[in-house]
């Protein structure tokens, strides 16, 4: 990743967000989860990490990092919203708190995009 792309990010307010968060202990990164999820009557464990979480007035915000080149924001959107979601059903699991906001930030675009549901 050019240098550039990385100070544009520490600029951002995700950026500041996130320092905040480490500054104060509430940050994580690289965290890997295994999650129950039952598909047609059978069980089956899912696993990954995520990128980085971190607490915000006593709610998570997930932040998965994207490095795809030539996409929309609405491709990002379509293609990851499944993976952040899952990723936040399980964080609600493990940790009991509420997941406010969910964001892939794009290094190709320089920009976080929020997901929905």
């Amino acid at each position: 990743i050019e240098p550039s792309k990385i100070r544009a990010f520490l600029e951002t307010d995700l950026g500041k967000r996130m320092k905040k968060a480490a500054e104060a202990g509430k940050l994580k990164r690289e965290q890997p989860y295994i999650m129950g999820v039952e598909n047609n009557g059978e069980l089956q464990l899912v696993q990954g990490i995520i990128d980085a979480f971190f607490e915000e007035d006593g709610a998570l915000v997930l932040v998965d990092y994207k490095t795809d080149r030539g996409k929309s924001e609405a491709e990002f959107t379509e293609d990851y919203k499944g993976q952040l979601n899952a990723y936040a059903q399980a964080m609600e699991k493990a940790l009991g708190m509420p997941v406010k906001e969910k964001l892939l930030y794009s290094v190709e675009l320089s920009k976080a995009i929020k997901i929905g549901e």
